[in-house]
């Protein structure tokens, strides 16, 4: 005999009704609902009232299970898994006040977790950030480097975190003692530049430029050049600057870098339509195998910006694609902020609101509010209420400190209130 025979077995209604209540008592509320359902099929209008508030007594009690489940899972650091049950007990509870302690339950939940992924990242100590510093360095500048003593390596610290003062000073002291200071120079001009000596900065990086063979530099060189074309930029000399993303474009031949400088120099100045020209020959001479994700980016704001806006979907498409391909959900923000408003403007909302949701779970933690806002919105409008609900929740949580964010999320969850 199966399982379910023996508990249910047959016989009168009033027999299945005695064992669902033994089932009840016993805190089996699941099978005892069912045992209600067979009970309620062949019972009289007497008592067929008092087996349906069993059945919604079932209900609640199995909703109150999963609460208490998810709270366990949350403690546990499982957070899925407790949104799951509190979802699942949103849905079963057969009463507004069980469904309501879910919900809030819910939406304490979401808050907490939105707060947590939006702290920031624990600051590395001094020799991991040094160790981050110098993986990047190419060979020649390493080799450099590793002749200078311990004042450099103070100096560089000094320059990551801002110090400007103290790393130029001791940059300075470093390259009068050196024998043949070359990238060095190129450190003592970042240092310079983060005291708004634009003078010296682009004196020392000239410098740096000409002691460079043909076939040096690497990416200091390609930063050299494009700094002192803002530079020129800055003073007001326009052509200059593409003066100098044209030598970058000529010291880097067959590079794309160059040219996506330089596309991007021409889409800020509001000139889209070269910008466009100029970045899809970046397109055209990337490594296929390991496409730059930048790229992509820049052609598709510079397409969007000369209203190309098809042809930009396509491009920051691409974008997402190459993260997804590499199994990262963590998206670049600017291309994703305007692949999403794109899609919304194209009506595409499904895809705006999963790309607002990617945001808001990415790195760009200072923008978490907005994400969520924004997903919450769009979901709003799609008519998926209760996923609406979850991510304006998280964004009020984020919103505190600011009176318009939060405004703007009230007056979204007001709109959600008035919604069946």
């Amino acid at each position: 005999m199966s399982l379910l025979k023996r508990i249910f077995g047959g016989g009168s209604s009033e027999a299945q009704r005695a064992r669902a209540d033994a089932l009840f008592e016993e805190g089996a509320f699941g099978i005892a609902k069912l045992a209600y359902e067979k009970a309620l099929r062949s019972a009289d209008e007497a008592t067929r009232a008092e087996i349906e508030a069993r059945i919604d007594q079932c209900l609640d009690a199995i909703a109150e299970q999963r609460q208490e489940a998810a709270l366990r899972l949350r403690e546990e650091g499982t957070l899925d898994h407790a949104r799951e049950e509190l979802l699942g007990a949103i849905e079963v509870a057969a009463s507004e006040s069980v469904r309501e302690r879910a919900r809030m339950a819910l939406d304490a939940l979401e808050r907490e977790d939105a707060m947590e992924q939006a702290a920031p990242p624990a600051e590395l100590d001094d020799a991991e950030l040094f160790a981050l510093i110098s993986a990047r360095w190419e060979p020649g500048q390493a080799e450099e480097y590793d002749a200078y003593d311990d004042r450099f390596v103070d100096a560089r610290l000094h320059l990551e975190k801002g110090a400007f003062a103290e790393a130029r000073e001791l940059f300075e002291a470093l390259v009068e003692e050196a024998a043949i200071p070359r990238f060095l120079r190129f450190e003592l001009a970042r240092a310079c530049l983060g005291m708004k000596d634009t003078e010296t900065c682009a004196r020392e990086l000239r410098a740096f430029l000409e002691s460079l063979d043909p076939d040096e530099g690497g990416l200091p060189r390609l930063a050299a050049h494009h700094q002192l074309a803002e530079l020129s930029d800055e003073a007001g000399d326009e052509e200059a600057a593409l003066d100098e993303y044209q030598a970058a474009i000529e010291a880097f031949e067959d590079d794309y870098r160059p040219l996506l400088l330089m596309g991007n120099f021409l889409r800020r100045k509001g000139r889209p339509e070269e910008a466009v020209e100029i970045l899809e020959e970046a397109a055209r001479s990337m490594d296929e195998l390991r496409p730059d994700f930048q790229t992509y980016e820049a052609l598709g704001l510079a397409l969007r910006d000369a209203d190309r806006k098809p042809e930009a979907i396509v491009q920051l498409e691409q974008v997402v694609s190459i993260f997804a391909e590499r199994g990262h959900l963590d998206l670049p923000p600017v291309a994703a902020e305007a692949l999403a408003e794109l899609h919304e403007e194209a009506g595409a909302l499904e895809r705006a609101a999963d790309l607002y949701s990617m945001l808001a779970r990415g790195s760009g933690r200072a923008r978490h509010a907005l994400y969520h806002r924004q997903a919450g919105r769009v979901l709003l409008a799609l008519g998926l209420f209760e996923d609406a609900r979850r991510m304006l929740q998280r964004a009020h949580a984020l919103s505190a400190d600011d009176a318009e964010a939060l405004g703007a999320v009230e007056a979204l969850l007001a709109e959600l209130a008035e919604e069946p």
